[in-house]
């Protein structure tokens, strides 16, 4: 039993520091470089990620090295889903975790996995607002950018500081071209978080919108925050990659 909880608490732990939420954009996917993790870091129950873990959660490049593999994490809350069907917090850590693997993977039928773990997890537990954040990334990332942003516009209407939804609502706009509505997101998203994963948001869409030298400019202090804090190398590097297409 000891043992069990203590590969629990390890897990919990592994998707705590290393789930990074995939921004929901199409056009950094030549500027992407390989996920190690899904995160996602945001959501507020005692099993699944925090949402002040904004840096993890959101950065596409966070540093995501994780105690356990995300394959055998997997197997894990599959079993646990099992044995208690009726937690929808092991469902929500599930879908995560699907959404990790499709990104480390590159098998993007695993997004649509997640997306039916998290509905049934949304069945057991509605008003679930990480379950809500986490089925809205899955849609992001089948590119059903819509419906993605009318659920996190729904929880926006209950709580305007959700970060993770805030961000989502953002990137959805993006990708749909409505880039003033984008802007407006982006705007609120900088006034809870300075982080450089709001920054590189930003600097995207300035770059789409021709004002190259914003950009640079976000991408730079981006690389700087990036620069102190506990960073791979990787992760650096995409940075200055990032900046270098600009």
């Amino acid at each position: 039993m000891k043992k069990a909880l203590s590969m629990f608490t390890l897990a919990v732990a592994a998707l705590a520091t290393a789930v990074a939420l995939p921004v929901a954009n199409s056009h950094e996917a030549h500027r992407s470089v390989p996920s190690r993790g899904v995160n996602e870091g945001t959501a507020p129950t005692s099993d699944v990620p925090q949402e002040s873990h904004f840096e993890e959660v959101f950065d596409p490049r966070a540093n995501s090295s994780s105690l356990i593999p995300t394959e055998r994490s997997v197997r894990m809350f599959e079993q646990r889903s099992r044995r208690m069907p009726g937690d929808h917090r092991n469902l929500v850590i599930l879908g995560r975790l699907y959404l990790r693997l499709a990104k480390e993977s590159g098998n993007h039928r695993l997004n649509s996995k997640a997306e039916t773990v998290l509905r049934n997890a949304l069945r057991i537990q509605p008003d679930d607002p990480t379950g809500m954040t986490c089925l809205a990334r899955a849609l992001s990332a089948q590119h059903r950018f819509a419906e993605a942003q009318r659920l996190v516009d729904t929880l926006l209407e209950q709580d305007a500081t959700n970060i993770e939804a805030l961000a989502i609502a953002g990137d959805t706009r993006l990708q749909l071209g409505q880039y003033d509505e984008a802007r407006t997101r982006f705007r609120q998203l900088a006034e809870l978080s300075h982080s450089a994963a709001v920054l590189t948001r930003t600097a995207e869409l300035d770059e789409i919108t021709g004002n190259t030298e914003k950009a640079r400019a976000s991408l730079r202090l981006a690389h700087q925050k990036i620069q102190h804090a506990d960073a791979t190398d990787e992760t650096l590097a995409w940075y200055e990659l990032r900046l270098g297409l600009v």
